[in-house]
């Protein structure tokens, strides 16, 4: 029961932070919805133990309509043609040094894909983070890993 309550209050925090970062970009203007992938939304937040968060996107700075990759293509296109910076988590790590989060026993929450890849659950597990949790889709379905 004690992890089910865990879960409510880490979904409660990426609406929290979620909703604070759309306010922010209003203001200035802006949408959260431009300039992301035409083919898949990922968003990392990550959380420390004060309450302070982030939010990565896998951002595209040349955002197409439809996806320039064909099936079964690696994702050389996302660099060369979309110019995406990177990964949500990478981008989300970054956001976090920036903000100056404490990142020892923070908590990334992952939305938008199935899986954290390799690379990425090792940059937050050697940035400190206590935990990485995917949320697979809107009915809550969610698996949780330590880092």
């Amino acid at each position: 029961m004690e992890f089910i309550h865990l879960i409510f209050i880490k979904v409660a925090l990426v609406r929290s932070c979620v909703a604070r970062l759309a306010g922010l970009v209003l203001q200035a203007g802006g949408q959260l919805d431009n300039m992301t992938c035409a083919k898949k939304r990922v968003q990392c937040v990550i959380a420390d133990d004060r309450g302070h968060c982030v939010v990565g996107e896998n951002r595209c700075d040349n955002p197409q309509k439809e996806c320039p990759r064909k099936p079964g293509e690696g994702y050389e296109k996302c660099k060369s043609i979309c110019r995406q910076e990177g990964h949500a988590e990478i981008i989300a790590l970054k956001f976090a040094k920036m903000a100056r989060l404490e990142l020892q026993g923070a908590k990334a929450i992952i939305t938008g894909i199935a899986h954290c890849c390799k690379p990425c659950s090792t940059a937050l597990r050697d940035a400190g983070l206590a935990s990485i949790t995917i949320k697979l889709d809107a009915g809550g379905t969610q698996c949780s890993s330590h880092a």
